[in-house]
């Protein structure tokens, strides 16, 4: 087995890596998490250890370590999650949690939902890395504290607070196939507040979309570019108020079919353009009370440019408004109780065929308790009534107990989840039906956690089930769209990190995920039976820095049932410290010029060589 393969050679080298610790004790690689304040499982900081959800905190050192250029190649290491691209950068992109589609999967940015509402799946294609601090990736059903789209799992994504005085950084990269990436950031801060702004700009001109084994061989080209900033402003009291705004605006070369099969279009283009904007205030009102209040908006545009046929010419316009309140309260020892209320409007335009809203009104409760000191307990409800289908209730329940004496902690957690219909699984002509329930699915997982070596070693095992009922899919009886279809998902995920000392980490994942579609008795599209990841972070001589990422997958079908074939890919970043403010690097992605494709037909970058440089000041 090819994954097997990998991970045992891999595993070696890197035991090899951890041999030589001694060879530079001075210097120190990113931590990694291993003792983590998690924000999104509960809405509010909790330490890592009370958590029963699945969670994954990836932070600022660790993205800055690989030097890569979107979110998505971050994610591409998070076990029980797959990723998906339908050819190079700027492509669509989507991933898949646990087994859910790409729809299920709910994307905030600084608590802004950012998932289209018309297609309901995020497109990470455009989403830079720079400037952030943090991702957290939940995986199970999450809509008791995020209502709709969050029935596999949430990433949520939080931009970087300015620090202290005032510094920035900037980096140059180019390479071969044919690519230029350049950022800047600047922060600053004192006791009154702070601001983190940055810009990016990506170019990219080395790969046909359509694989050349079925006829591509014109390069599609993709541009980027994209901006943030966050500008906190300290209240009294320990009070905090946060401005947030992220955007982009990006165009891609596309290619087309001829028949089934992928093929060259030397005219067909898409346009994206996206600003996240929100507004958040978190102030204490007594020693028990702590009131918070967000809004926030996202706008989309996308637009697709051909002028040889008019099916690849369309605008399709999304807004999402959104505002709540959350009380959190501590009305006696050993428990927090949070209430909330949200609203969500939204907004969806496909030119020529519809121009829909709906509205989400939502209350919600959770309640932590502390029974014992070792025991962490949460139970939760929410109630959302959507102005086309009416009301959904959700619930969910989590667990943590470390057992006494031991370094090992046992996790778990049940819940339902729900998405509610598109607007245009509701309104496009044709296809649309505004009768149409909402998306459901109820998820189980259960796990236990061992540390090791103070801490130094943490492995977890984790078992989960997820079962999805009422998915939408096109009715060839009505000729439309209907809740006709179920699936199930159910798997394991091993996943582990070992700090070896002050100047070498390595982390490692293996996910096996048993997939079904109930009407078919197949496995469920671009889902990975086996997937495995390794990670490793070290600094060999006190001026040289390196990391490897390896990814394997294997056993997938394609969306026409066609067996996918497996592949291996190994990235490798090195940075060179001339001084204290300058730092070159080189990356290698597809080390192995591994042929593979995500999507069938479409390619993936092969053997890919880029030199950089890295500033900060």
């Amino acid at each position: 087995m090819q994954v097997r393969r990998l991970c045992v050679w891999a595993a070696a080298a890197f035991s090899l890596v951890a041999a030589e610790c001694g060879w530079a004790e001075d210097v120190v690689v990113a931590e990694g998490v291993l003792s983590e304040m998690v924000i999104s499982a509960n809405r509010y900081e909790n330490p890592y250890e009370n958590v029963g959800s699945s969670v994954m905190v990836l932070d600022a050192g660790q993205i800055a370590q690989r030097k890569v250029a979107t979110v998505l190649e971050v994610l591409r290491t998070v076990p029980g999650l797959e990723v998906s691209q339908s050819g190079g950068p700027g492509s669509i992109a989507n991933v898949f949690i646990r087994g859910g589609n790409s729809s299920q999967t709910l994307v905030l940015i600084d608590g802004v939902r950012v998932n289209p509402a018309t297609l309901g799946a995020f497109d990470f294609a455009n989403l830079a890395a720079e400037n952030i601090a943090r991702i957290e990736v939940l995986r199970g059903p999450q809509s008791t504290l995020y209502g709709s789209e969050a029935i596999a799992g949430v990433i949520s994504i939080t931009t970087k607070r300015g620090a202290a005085g005032h510094g920035g950084s900037a980096r140059v990269e180019g390479g071969d196939p044919e690519q230029w990436l350049g950022t800047a950031e600047v922060h600053g801060g004192n006791d009154t507040g702070d601001y983190s702004v940055s810009a990016t700009w990506q170019e990219y001109r080395g790969l046909s979309s359509a694989d050349t084994s079925v006829g591509g061989a014109e390069k599609d080209d993709f541009q980027n570019a994209s901006a943030s900033a966050r500008l906190g402003y300290n209240l009294s009291g320990d009070g905090r108020a946060d401005l947030t705004l992220r955007g982009f605006s990006g165009e891609s070369d596309i290619d087309g079919f001829e028949g089934l099969l992928p093929a060259d279009d030397p005219n067909a283009t898409t346009e994206r353009e996206g600003v996240a904007a929100g507004a958040a205030v978190r102030q204490p009102v007594t020693d028990w009370w702590i009131q918070k209040v967000t809004a926030g908006i996202y706008d989309e545009e996308l637009t697709g440019k051909d002028p040889d046929t008019v099916f690849n010419n369309y605008q399709i316009n999304n807004r999402n408004v959104d505002a709540g309140a959350q009380a959190d309260l501590t009305p006696v020892e050993a428990h927090v109780v949070s209430l909330g209320y949200e609203f969500e409007n939204r907004q969806g335009e496909s030119e020529g065929s519809f121009d829909e809203s709906a509205d989400i009104h939502s209350i919600f409760g959770l309640e932590q308790w502390n029974p014992i000191d070792a025991l962490v307990l949460t139970a939760g409800a929410r109630l959302d009534d959507h102005s086309q289908f009416g009301s959904e209730p959700t619930y969910r329940g989590t667990a943590s107990y470390a057992i006494p004496e031991t370094t090992a902690r046992l996790h778990g957690s049940a819940g339902t989840g729900f998405k509610a219909p598109t607007l245009s699984d509701l309104f496009f002509p044709g296809y649309g039906n505004p009768d149409l329930d909402p998306e459901r699915s109820t998820g189980y997982d259960a796990g236990v956690e061992v540390g090791m070596a103070d801490q130094a070693v943490l492995v977890d095992v984790t078992a989960f089930r997820n079962d999805f009922e009422d998915l939408i899919a096109f009715d060839t009886t009505t000729m439309l769209a209907a809740n006709i279809q179920e699936a199930n998902a159910q798997g394991v995920e091993v996943s582990g990190m070992w700090r070896v000392c002050s100047n070498a980490q390595v982390g490692a994942s293996y996910t096996y995920t048993d997939t079904e579609d109930e009407g078919t008795g197949e496995p469920l599209a671009r889902r990975p039976k086996h997937r495995c990841t390794l990670q490793a972070a070290f600094q060999p001589v006190a001026r040289i820095s390196s990391t490897v990422t390896l990814v394997a997958v294997q056993d997938r079908i394609d969306s026409d049932g066609t067996a996918m074939d497996d592949y291996e890919r190994v990235d490798l970043t090195t940075e060179y410290a001339v001084n204290a403010h300058v730092y070159p690097y080189v990356r290698i992605e597809n080390v192995l010029d591994q042929d593979y494709e995500e999507v069938s037909g479409f390619s993936s970058p092969g053997f890919t060589a880029i030199g950089g440089v890295r500033a900060n000041w």
